[in-house]
């Protein structure tokens, strides 16, 4: 097991046991952290960012598009300018984790320099995961 954690941002409970059983196989991390929305997410890495919670910061963001509340493109506006005062962050990868394979989705999300990878819900096996996470990584 590695000492770092993971973190699942989907609306979805269904969806995020699925990506949670997968990563489990893979024996990446004990510390997987979920959120159900961006919002969620946020106050989760703040309360990180403001020394409440001493965990390491999760090395990767696994971020749904399509969520109530805070969707994933809203999250990545602000996500953006929070990690620009927070140095724990820079190394922090997000991979989106979507049903939607429409290109401008992909591009749009693409554009922050800190998403690294895009998978499509119902769409991947353990091995392609595997690759993405490794190819992501820093």
């Amino acid at each position: 097991m590695s000492d770092f954690s993971l973190m699942i941002i989907d609306d979805n409970a269904d969806d995020r046991f699925i990506l949670r059983r997968y990563l489990k196989k893979m024996k990446l991390t004990e510390e997987i952290f979920e959120a159900g929305n961006g919002k969620e997410a946020l106050e989760f890495l703040q309360s990180y960012n403001d020394g409440i919670d001493k965990k390491h910061p999760p090395i990767i963001l696994f971020l749904d598009l399509n969520m109530p509340i805070m969707d994933g493109f809203e999250f990545l506006k602000e996500y953006n300018k929070f990690r620009e005062n927070g140095d724990a962050f820079k190394s922090v990868v997000i991979m989106t984790y979507s049903s939607s394979e429409r290109p401008e989705d992909i591009e749009k999300c693409q554009s922050y320099e800190f998403v690294k990878n895009h998978i499509v819900k119902g769409e991947f096996e353990i091995e392609s995961l595997r690759a993405k996470i490794t190819e992501s990584l820093p």
